[in-house]
């Protein structure tokens, strides 16, 4: 079990409940706590960065993703973006 921490994504909030996204979203979440790097919903892992983290995505819908890092010794997920 990972602890999930969202990093400014209350615009992004407010887009994907307008949009009628919230739902997938939040099952993302779930799916994030268990098992963050579980290959659902078009997961990929975005161009290596030279600093640590590695970024990956997992699409809510065509248009949006959520992009995230994980701390795998903390055991942590860091959400930073929910609206592309």
């Amino acid at each position: 079990m990972c602890e999930v921490k969202e990093r400014r994504i209350l615009k992004n909030i407010k887009n994907l409940k307008s949009a009628n996204l919230y739902k997938t979203y939040r099952k993302i979440y779930s799916e994030l706590e268990s098992d963050p790097l579980v290959r659902t919903h078009h997961f990929e892992l975005l161009e290596n960065q030279t600093p640590k983290p590695s970024l990956y995505s997992k699409r809510i819908s065509q248009d949006n993703r959520i992009v995230y890092s994980v701390d795998r010794k903390n055991r942590q997920v860091i959400i930073y973006n929910a609206w592309c």
